[in-house]
């Protein structure tokens, strides 16, 4: 039984719904809903959840539905000056119906700007490789004096170097290495502050106003929009999963994955949050064995 309206469950604040009270039971008064509603506070979550009867598919999504429309509905920024680092992560095709994803972004004034954004299925080595130069390429063209600094995410073997080596050519660009191999790896720690570095920044998380989407495989009039588009679902989908512990006294597991079901991406979200990351290390000089002032 719900006690929210259809009117309300599609408006923005479905908990100060008033309209289904006539449904209350007798042990269950007005005012008694009222001191709920006031208990609650703040937590409309759990208030939909557990008072109103409401199922709240988001509960356990990482990101509030508040701040994604707040992101996508924030004015595009504006540079003060040209950056002088760009950070372009890449997240590559695992296999099936998984994407690649490449964003690029940089960092002004407490900003978190994003440039270019990309997601495809990828098929093979040459589409790997026309994706990522064509991106970087694009991108060139709007900051011809920024260094460009490539982060692959290397979990896939040698998949990070056979990309590296497709940019080996490309002018003022570095591809950042972790123990002398191209690429970093993603373990279920640095999950975690992957997810904990994009809640941090997502306040002041922002589009470009020459946001590029370059994905030759996308009609030119329309793929900007449609990655945007996708760019949000794979957000309000992105979930943090608590799994049970599988024996007494074991710590329950934490899964960061927007997965959840056959079908569903999630590269595009992963790709931002492995950008968000190693720019904000960099930036403070927390990546060991990295020569900073060769970075000029």
């Amino acid at each position: 039984l719900s006690l929210v309206c259809d009117e309300c469950k599609a408006g923005p604040n479905p908990a100060d719904c008033t309209h289904m009270k006539h449904l209350l039971p007798r042990w269950k008064s007005g005012a008694k809903n009222d001191m709920v509603r006031q208990i609650y506070g703040d937590n409309t979550t759990d208030m939909l959840r557990e008072s109103l009867g409401m199922t709240t598919e988001a509960s356990s999504s990482l990101f509030d539905a508040a701040w994604i429309n707040g992101f996508a509905g924030r004015n595009e920024y504006v540079f003060k000056s040209s950056p002088k680092f760009v950070w372009i992560a890449c997240d590559p095709n695992g296999g099936g119906a998984s994407e690649m994803g490449i964003v690029s972004l940089t960092m002004e004034q407490n900003n978190y700007v994003i440039l270019a954004i990309e997601h495809h299925e990828i098929k093979g080595h040459g589409e790997i490789k026309s994706l990522l130069q064509t991106h970087v390429r694009t991108l060139r063209k709007f900051f011809p004096a920024s260094i460009f600094i490539f982060i692959p995410e290397s979990n896939l073997g040698h998949e990070a170097s056979h990309m590296a080596h497709m940019l080996k050519k490309e002018p003022r660009l570095r591809t950042m290495t972790e123990k002398t191999e191209p690429g970093v790896i993603t373990t279920h720690k640095r999950k975690e502050l992957y997810a904990k570095t994009l809640v941090e920044a997502i306040h002041e998380l922002k589009f470009s106003p020459k946001c590029v989407c370059a994905n030759p495989n996308i009609d030119a009039n329309s793929r900007l929009a449609q990655t945007k588009t996708e760019f949000k679902k794979q957000m309000i989908e992105f979930k943090k999963l608590t799994i049970p512990a599988a024996k007494p006294f074991e710590l329950p597991k934490i899964i960061y994955t927007g997965k959840t079901k056959k079908g569903k991406n999630d590269d595009i979200v992963m790709t931002l949050m492995i950008g968000l990351f190693w720019a904000r290390e960099f930036l403070t000089k927390n990546i060991p064995n990295i020569p900073y002032d060769k970075f000029r």
